[in-house]
């Protein structure tokens, strides 16, 4: 059921009191460029009290302790096991196989979450003339999968080096996400996915594994690391093939917001045109306000 603009609270605020866990994307749900929006410290409070929080999001940047400040400078008090960033989940699973030395090309926020579960990058040079390679040192033979995440530091140099890699046997291709654009200032930016599609273009369409969302990977560690069902989650995220799918692909309830990336004059289109189907639809978190009214 999509739920209209005066009416669009009660069944938003009953999933939320159903639900022990509630997953948050950051970026365009509870701020936007660093900049709180309207209710999300307020809104997270309330939820803190009664429910599970994690802030399940994308972002190369969203290193635990990165994260924690980000939210702690709106108002929003965390900790860092609340944290289920994509780099967070790369690094957990590259660990559990064995991988202990990676080529990597997303923010270098990413090299201390590798660095804690005891693992190496190497990363690219992005000056290193390209009629040099094969003549040195590099590539590193050590090195056993290739990570692409978003990165503002990208040149045709670093797509050589990382091809230097990809066309090796036995070395993985890993994306930690393949969003397309996050918000920016005053349009769309891009994201992840420009990375990923660029590499994938010079090795004839391989396509990586996929580590964040929609990929319900995050369900995995949810019910290991902290015995919380798929099934007793609600997903809260501003995207439709990122957030809302991931909801549908791990059976958890899911809630659209209209404050990041999809347009509050276009989501039905969008929802119409995608098929991925939110389970409510809300302006933004400051429309959950009185979610505990409906207990």
């Amino acid at each position: 059921m999509f739920l209209f603009p005066s009416y669009r609270h009660q069944s938003a605020d009953s999933i939320i009191c159903s639900k022990k866990a509630v997953l948050l994307d950051c970026d365009g749900v509870l701020y936007k460029l660093g900049n709180a929006l309207e209710g999300a410290a307020e809104f997270v409070e309330s939820i803190q009290k009664d429910k599970r929080v994690f802030f399940v999001t994308n972002s190369s940047d969203a290193s635990p302790d990165h994260l924690v400040s980000a939210l702690a400078k709106i108002g929003i008090t965390a900790t860092p096991d609340q944290v289920l960033s994509a780099p967070c989940i790369t690094a957990r699973v590259l660990k559990r196989r064995g991988i202990t030395k990676v080529f990597l090309l997303a923010s270098h926020n990413m090299v201390s979450q590798l660095r804690a579960e005891g693992i190496e990058a190497v990363v690219p040079d992005p000056d290193m003339p390209v009629d040099m390679l094969g003549r040195t040192h590099f590539p590193d033979p050590d090195v056993q999968a290739v990570i692409a995440g978003n990165t503002t530091v990208f040149n045709y140099s670093i797509i050589a080096q990382a091809l230097q890699y990809l066309v090796r046997p036995g070395v993985a291709f890993i994306a930690t996400n393949r969003d397309a654009v996050y918000p920016g200032p005053y349009a769309p930016l891009p994201d992840a996915n420009s990375v990923v599609a660029a590499l994938s273009g010079c090795c004839n369409g391989r396509q990586p594994e996929l580590m964040g969302k929609p990929q319900p990977l995050v369900f995995d560690v949810l019910r290991e690391e902290f015995g919380i069902d798929a099934r007793d989650c609600v997903m809260i995220g501003d995207q439709l093939h990122t957030d809302i799918k991931l909801a549908k692909n791990g059976h958890a309830a899911s809630l659209l917001v209209l404050t990041g990336v999809t347009p509050p004059s276009e989501w039905r289109s969008w929802v119409k045109a995608s098929g991925i189907r939110p389970d409510a639809v809300v302006g933004g978190v400051s429309d959950l306000k009185y979610w505990r009214r409906t207990a």
